[in-house]
């Protein structure tokens, strides 16, 4: 098993959830569908909370933004919280919150999940890249079998 750091995101459920359900976003729903699958343990880097295991609690929605205040005392901190991590150390979010972890780990088993630098959907393909494509049933008619195809192909 190795580990997946996430960013938070922006947009949030409006009550009460784990942090897995929590985040709103293409990059979220993706990790939804496909880091248990693909043998990823995921923990948030959250603008509010800090490092938090996105399955092991519960949290309220905010509005906080990751400032570089915010980022300096996260990383002040945080040291010594990725010793228990599992395998390699994949983080997937802004240069912020990439450069905390880094910081906290000494740059030591760190994958940056990022793109080649052309914005939000190169940053997004490397996540895909990493984890695999979103999947869904479909049923084909023609031959009465169901398929798991990527998301958005044609059968």
């Amino acid at each position: 098993m190795n580990t997946l750091i996430m960013a938070c995101s922006a947009g949030k459920l409006d009550t009460v959830s784990t942090p897995m359900d929590m985040y709103r976003s293409r990059a979220w729903d993706l990790v939804r569908a496909r880091a248990r699958i693909a043998g990823f343990k995921v923990y948030v880097l959250s603008a509010e909370h800090g490092l938090i295991n996105s399955e092991g609690c519960v949290i309220e929605p905010y509005d906080r933004k990751m400032d570089p205040a915010r980022a300096r005392e996260i990383t002040r901190l945080g040291h010594g919280l990725m010793t228990s991590m599992p395998g390699r150390i994949h983080v997937f979010g802004g240069k912020a919150y990439r450069d905390i972890i880094k910081a906290w780990s000494d740059n030591q088993n760190i994958v940056e999940v990022t793109g080649l630098g052309r914005g939000c959907g190169d940053h997004y393909s490397a996540l895909v890249k990493l984890l695999g494509p979103r999947l869904k049933r479909r049923f084909c008619p023609h031959t009465g079998v169901e398929h798991h195809v990527e998301i958005g192909a044609r059968l």
